[in-house]
C-alpha cells in the first residue's frame, strides 16, 4: 500500500532557501505528519521555521484561517493564541504540493516543557492546557466533522459523523499489522455508536490537541499549532484523545501518581471531568482513537529500525486489545 506522503517531493536546502529567503544552515525532517513531510529549517541567522509539504487541495490554509478568525471573533485570542499556517510561494514545488509554514514563535513544545519542568510547574502547565482546550470547545461550529474551507462540517448530526469516523478507523486497522483484530473491532462498532449518543451543538475541536502542538514559554501557553484537522463535534471525543497523555506509554519516566495529578490538573483547568459519570463514552471514543492511530504502523513504522518498529506495533496491539476486552 503506497501512502500519499510517499509520493511527495523532499525538501532540499535550495528549496528551503527559496522559502525563507535567507541562507539555510540546516534542513531536518521531523518525521511527523502521516500525510505530509515536515521539516525544521534553521537559517544562518538563527531563525527557525517549520515547513510542511502537503498534497494540493487539502484546504488546510483556508481552514486554519477560518479558525483564527473564529477564535478572534469569540474574544478568545489571548486565551487561545492561534498560529495558523500560511502558504509559501515556490514555483517548482507548487506544481506538486502546497508548501506551508508558520511564523516564528518563541517557546518550546509543551511536551519538552513538561519533561524539563519541576513537578508543581508541570501541573500548572496541564491546568493551562486544559483551560485553553475548554476555551476552544466553547466556540460553536457549523455542523459536525472536518471543517470545510468555509468553516462548516459535513454532517448535521454527531451520530452520523462518529459512525463515519469509526468506520474510517476500522479501515485503518484493517490495512495495518493489527488486521487480525478487525473482526472483533467491527463487532463492537454498533455498541460504540450507541454509547456515543450526543444531541448537543457542534463545538470547535482542535483535531490534534496534544503536547507537541502547543508551545509553552515561562509557564504559559503561547501558541496552539497545527489546526489542519479542525472539526466540529462532541468535545468529549477530543478529550478522549488527550487522555492518552496521562498513560504510562506517553511518559514512562513519570510515576503513576504524578500522571494522576496531571490529569486532575488538566480537568481542573478544563472545568470538570465529563467522563467521571460516563466511563462507557470514554471507552468508546478511546477505542476509535486507538484504531485511528494504527495508521502510524502502516505509514511511519516501516521507516523505523526493526526493534523499534516491533515495539511500536506491540504497544498498539496491547492498547487496542485492552480496549476491546473492557
Amino acid at each position: 500500500m503506497i501512502h500519499p506522503s510517499q509520493s511527495l517531493p523532499t525538501l532540499s536546502q535550495a528549496d528551503a532557501e527559496a522559502i525563507v529567503r535567507e541562507p539555510v544552515f540546516s534542513v531536518t525532517p521531523l518525521g511527523q505528519g502521516a500525510r505530509s513531510r515536515v521539516y525544521r529549517v534553521e537559517t544562518e541567522e538563527g531563525l527557525v521555521r517549520v515547513v510542511r509539504l502537503t498534497k494540493t487541495g487539502s484546504g488546510r490554509i483556508e481552514r486554519e484561517a477560518f479558525v483564527e478568525r473564529a477564535i478572534e471573533a469569540a474574544g478568545l485570542k489571548s486565551a487561545v493564541p492561534v498560529v495558523a499556517a500560511a502558504r509559501v510561494t515556490h514555483v517548482a514545488l507548487a506544481k506538486e504540493c502546497d508548501v506551508v509554514t508558520m511564523r516564528e514563535v518563541k517557546g518550546v513544545a509543551l511536551a519538552s516543557a513538561l519533561r524539563s519542568a519541576l513537578a508543581p510547574e508541570r501541573e500548572r502547565l496541564f491546568e493551562r492546557f486544559g483551560a485553553g482546550l475548554c476555551a476552544i470547545h466553547s466556540v460553536s461550529a457549523q455542523g459536525f466533522g472536518l471543517l470545510t474551507t468555509g468553516g462548516a462540517g459535513a454532517f448535521d448530526a454527531w451520530s452520523r459523523c462518529f459512525e463515519a469516523t469509526a468506520r474510517a478507523a476500522l479501515e485503518e486497522l484493517r490495512v495495518s499489522p493489527l488486521s487480525e483484530l478487525f473482526g472483533r473491532a467491527e463487532d463492537r462498532l454498533a455498541s460504540l455508536v450507541q454509547a456515543a449518543a450526543y444531541d448537543g451543538p457542534a463545538r470547535l475541536l482542535h483535531g490534534d490537541a496534544q503536547p507537541m502542538n502547543v508551545l509553552a514559554q515561562q509557564g504559559s501557553i503561547v501558541a496552539w499549532l497545527d489546526w489542519e484537522f479542525a472539526s466540529g463535534g462532541d468535545p468529549r471525543y477530543e478529550l478522549a484523545y488527550v487522555e492518552t497523555v496521562f498513560e504510562r506509554a506517553w511518559a514512562p519516566w513519570a510515576e503513576d501518581e504524578e500522571r494522576a495529578r496531571w490529569r486532575a490538573a488538566f480537568y481542573q483547568g478544563y472545568g470538570g471531568d465529563p467522563f467521571a459519570s460516563d466511563p462507557e463514552r470514554l471507552r468508546a471514543y478511546a477505542l476509535v482513537h486507538a484504531m485511528r492511530s494504527t495508521e502510524f504502523s502502516s505509514v511511519m513504522a516501516p521507516t523505523l529500525a526493526p526493534a523499534l518498529r516491533e515495539a511500536t506495533v506491540r504497544g498498539m496491539r496491547a492498547r487496542v486489545l485492552g480496549l476491546l476486552e473492557e
